[in-house]
């Protein structure tokens, strides 16, 4: 109640007090403890606790330890209240608009976006990839996205995530060419320590291409086999696979299309001896009297897996996360609608036939260059709720913050 917040105002407690009860307030409180006396407008002025954004549309969800809301409030009234933001995920395609707004938070640590994005090339993507203190970059396909080819991570965008320090690199819905795989892993080398690509698509007659290139990767401790690149069945293992015990796996993931032991028997000689995690994806129904017998006498522990798409989302999110944890892309990569297939659907299948390439870039420098070009006449009209704080004067500083606060609320 305001009582109750006049009281404590009038307790002369510490900065670190007030910042820990600030917390655990709705948005409603802080707007009214805010407006108490010029301390603690001035120490609330920003609401430091805040670190999580998730952005759909015009909609924003934040979040802190405690606080959790849902707004419409304009992007860039959000960031300014709240600087200390460091994971934002993008549920859909956004406004050009509120994606240069992103490109403004330089402390971004956990970035997830949606595969659709790669659609066709965008420079504020491309800037928003910039981020040096980005760790985890997660492109993911939405639920409700089918898997296309047209969502391909193209030479630029890769270059630019190249020259990160990630650890951990997630791709869902997305085409990866091999001398993509291998600038970026040319790039993350010594970094990145989970590459989880199930859910991209290879093309398989490269087979050797992208295995060399993930080699490279030093430290890496987790890996997802996209079942387009290799999967088990009843083909022979490619040499190249051996390359995969030179590396400190710890986590290893594939996906078995037909059952052949001794392929299974050759696979786990293969594996590193840091090896504590075999996941294994199946179509068909798990027997456990054929299969134990397989894994009977492994030192790490096996995982059986179905092929259901799974969305499991941080507490945080409150239900709003529309991109999917997992999702495998499984085959036919390559088929004619309303044509029947009669060859035996496998992992081994040339997907680059059916892929025009254009000249990347080209088209990334003539994009760039308009962007640039645009922007120099772009002018914001601000209102009084985006407009900049005079810190040097209270009175209109007090005003402010109370509209910002008070439009954050209503919304």
């Amino acid at each position: 109640s305001n009582c109750l917040l006049l009281e404590v105002a009038q307790m002369n407690l510490s900065d670190d007090v007030w910042n820990d009860i600030f917390a655990h307030l709705d948005v409603e409180s802080r707007h009214r403890i805010s407006l108490l006396n010029k301390r603690l407008c001035s120490l609330f002025a920003y609401w430091n606790d805040i670190t999580m954004i998730s952005l759909k549309g015009e909609s924003a969800h934040i979040a802190g330890d405690y606080l959790r809301y849902s707004t419409k409030c304009p992007l860039k009234v959000i960031l300014k209240r709240c600087p200390n933001i460091t994971i934002v995920t993008v549920q859909n395609a956004l406004s050009e608009k509120r994606l240069r707004c992103l490109e403004k938070i330089d402390h971004i640590t956990d970035l997830s976006i949606p595969s659709c994005l790669l659609h066709r090339y965008a420079p504020s993507i491309d800037r928003l990839l910039c981020q040096s203190r980005l760790k985890q970059l997660h492109i993911l396909q939405r639920y409700d996205s089918m898997k296309t080819l047209h969502n391909m991570l193209r030479m630029g965008y890769a270059i630019r995530i190249s020259t990160l320090s990630l650890t951990i690199l997630e791709m869902s819905g997305v085409l990866l060419k091999w001398n993509i795989v291998k600038v970026l892993c040319e790039g993350l080398r010594v970094t990145l320590q989970e590459l989880l690509i199930c859910g991209s698509l290879c093309n398989s007659p490269h087979f050797d291409e992208y295995i060399t290139a993930i080699a490279l990767l030093s430290n890496l401790k987790v890996l997802e086999m996209p079942p387009s690149l290799f999967s088990l069945c009843h083909r022979k293992i490619p040499n190249k696979l051996i390359v995969l015990g030179q590396l400190p796996l710890k986590r290893f993931s594939i996906y078995v299309h037909y059952y052949n032991a001794p392929n299974i028997a050759l696979l786990l000689n293969l594996l590193p001896k840091t090896l504590k995690e075999l996941v294994i994806f199946r179509t068909t129904e798990f027997d456990s009297s054929i299969w134990e017998k397989d894994f009977a006498n492994t030192t790490f522990k096996v995982y059986f897996c179905h092929l259901n798409d799974i969305i499991v989302e941080p507490d945080w999110m409150c239900g709003n996360n529309e991109l999917l944890t997992h999702t495998l892309w499984l085959p036919p990569y390559i088929y004619s609608y309303n044509s029947q297939r009669f060859d035996s659907v496998e992992w081994y299948e040339n997907i680059l036939e059916k892929i025009k390439d254009d000249d990347e870039w080209s088209n990334v420098e003539v994009l760039r260059t308009a962007l640039e070009r645009s922007e120099t006449e772009i002018t914001d009209q601000l209102t009084l709720t985006t407009a900049a704080w005079d810190l040097s004067n209270h009175s209109r500083y007090a005003d402010e913050q109370s509209t910002d606060d008070a439009f954050i609320a209503k919304e």
